[in-house]
């Protein structure tokens, strides 16, 4: 781990603890008496979160890329979180990954008014691989954040569950809201979807973007984390996670082209593509 001569364990905050993970902060403290924080990130508690994360690779695949893909980022615009320790147990699936403390390094939370700059990073992380894994290794990413092999299963699952939605009438969604939840639904929408986006060019897709998981350092540069997602894909998928995500609906509808098109210069300025 990164702890510096001088330095001990001084305690450990429990953060967070969710369905994909749990989350604390450790203390390190150095002579003098001085302390420095970092984030440990671990597998969550629950069997069946457990079960999902290992058939779907959760923890290989954020360790694959702070350990092998995290240094081609161009800082000055998009980042992920420095790694300083990062260990996986094939055997038992236990994981634990330690990283820099946003917080601490000043970075601050992410906020609709960045929306354009979180357009504009996103273009610069498609960019940056548009293309490249002809030549690198993907190690284990799979097509799509969800594996485009598994596109029919999901669809089926999904439509199951909504027409349990649709019949519990729990949820008002509204009927336009509904009924494209409707068009979704529908038989051999959603695995055609999944298998378009799949097509070459493909580059390399974060799975969740959107604000909960970005900050802003103090150079104004997007800091991106949660990386368990990761996978090879279109980048519209990633652009339209983030856009419908990125704001109330009439706000987003005012912003979408703003955003489309600060994304587009991102990457063609990042890909070299005209």
């Amino acid at each position: 781990c990164d702890v510096e001569d001088g330095e001990d364990v001084d305690g450990e905050e429990p953060m967070e603890a969710g369905e994909n993970g749990s989350i604390s902060r450790v203390a390190l403290r150095r002579r003098g008496g001085e302390t420095r924080t970092l984030v440990a990130k671990r597998p969550p508690t629950s069997p069946a979160a457990l079960s999902v994360a290992a058939t779907q690779q959760w923890y290989a695949r954020e360790l694959f890329f702070y350990e092998a893909l995290a240094g081609r980022l161009d800082a000055t615009t998009i980042r992920a979180p420095r790694r300083a320790a990062s260990a996986l147990s094939a055997a038992t699936g236990d994981f634990c990954l330690v990283l820099e403390d946003l917080a601490a390094s000043g970075c601050r939370p992410f906020r609709e008014r960045d929306a354009a700059a979180g357009a504009a990073a996103l273009g610069r992380l498609h960019g940056s691989f548009l293309g490249a894994f002809d030549a690198l290794d993907r190690g284990p990413l799979p097509v799509m954040p969800v594996h485009v092999e598994l596109a029919d299963f999901i669809e089926a699952f999904f439509a199951k569950c909504w027409a349990s939605v649709r019949a519990g009438g729990v949820y008002d969604l509204g009927a336009e809201a509904a009924a494209l939840v409707d068009a979704v639904a529908a038989p051999g929408v959603y695995a055609s979807l999944t298998r378009r986006l799949a097509e070459p060019p493909l580059t390399l897709l974060h799975g969740d973007f959107r604000a909960a998981n970005l900050m802003v350092d103090e150079g104004g540069a997007v800091v991106v984390y949660d990386w368990q997602f990761a996978a090879l894909g279109n980048g519209g998928y990633d652009l339209a996670y983030f856009v419908a995500l990125s704001a109330p609906v009439e706000e987003r509808r005012r912003a979408e082209g703003a955003l489309r098109a600060a994304y587009a210069a991102a990457l063609a300025e990042a890909s070299g593509a005209p």
